[in-house]
């Protein structure tokens, strides 16, 4: 089980540093607090990769901080490394590798342009799970309509870096859930949920969209850009809209745990 892990977290990060070629000029993430605030110097990536986890989340609480790993691709390859080095070593304690797969997914999304999706997910997100409606993904038109509103801006070649890096970050959960032990206090930790809870939908519903596409991310990006709805199943999109519309209604206390981990067999987490 552990060699299985060690195999997708390196898998993970190789997805995620192919990600950052694409994404890590990428303007700064909208939605951040501190998009207005002039960020510190950024510290060298050979500081960032012996950095403690701890040290590393403290430093993404700073303002600025991911906007410098945006412009700073080897800076972020430094963070990202250094973390899945954490998860990986059998020497690590349970609330490190906790600590370093929640800071994790946070870096792959705000430090690059995948945060910008997320920003423009939330206020679709909330609409539709707010009526139930997440089933109206199913339709092709739909599906289409909502993804563009989610890419807006974004060549064909980006679209694919993102859900590239959607779908490494959801390789992450699936980590993030092996180490908690399905506890929902360990899974989100003591700060964040929220970016937790709502990366971890954005990164679902692009999976609804990259199966539809027969797993291709290229695929799903050309689909998005063009329109082309001839390039998706729609069986297949229908299927994973309402799996992922009920695993959404069924969750409890309002939280979003519950729907993640539901939905691991089908969207990968």
């Amino acid at each position: 089980m552990f060699r299985r892990t060690v195999v997708a977290i390196k898998v993970t990060l190789t997805m995620f540093l192919s990600a950052v070629v694409f994404t890590s000029c990428s303007q700064v993430f909208d939605g951040n607090l501190f998009h207005n605030v002039d960020p510190p110097a950024a510290p060298d990536a050979s500081a960032l990769q012996s950095a403690s986890v701890t040290e590393i989340r403290n430093l993404t609480q700073q303002p600025g901080f991911y906007s410098q790993l945006q412009s700073n691709p080897g800076a972020e390859a430094a963070v990202a490394t250094n973390l899945v080095s954490v998860i990986s070593s059998p020497s690590s304690s349970t609330s490190d590798k906790l600590l370093a797969e929640q800071t994790l997914i946070q870096v792959a999304t705000y430090g690059t342009n995948t945060g910008t999706v997320v920003s423009n997910v939330l206020n679709s997100l909330t609409s539709l799970t707010s009526s139930n409606n997440l089933s109206t993904l199913s339709s092709p038109t739909t599906a289409l309509s909502t993804a563009q509103s989610l890419f807006a801006g974004q060549t064909p070649t980006q679209i694919a870096s993102t859900l590239n890096n959607l779908v490494a970050i959801s390789n992450i959960y699936t980590a993030l859930n092996t180490t908690s032990g399905g506890n929902s206090t360990d899974f989100f930790g003591t700060t964040n949920k929220t970016d937790l809870a709502q990366i971890g939908a954005v990164a679902a519903v692009a999976n609804v969209l990259v199966a539809a596409s027969g797993g291709s991310t290229t695929t799903a990006a050309q689909f998005i850009a063009t329109g082309n709805t001839a390039l998706i199943n729609t069986t297949t999109l229908s299927t994973q809209a309402t799996d992922l519309a009920n695993a959404f209604n069924n969750t409890t206390n309002s939280g979003t745990y519950s729907y993640i981990t539901t939905m691991a067999p089908t969207l990968k987490f």
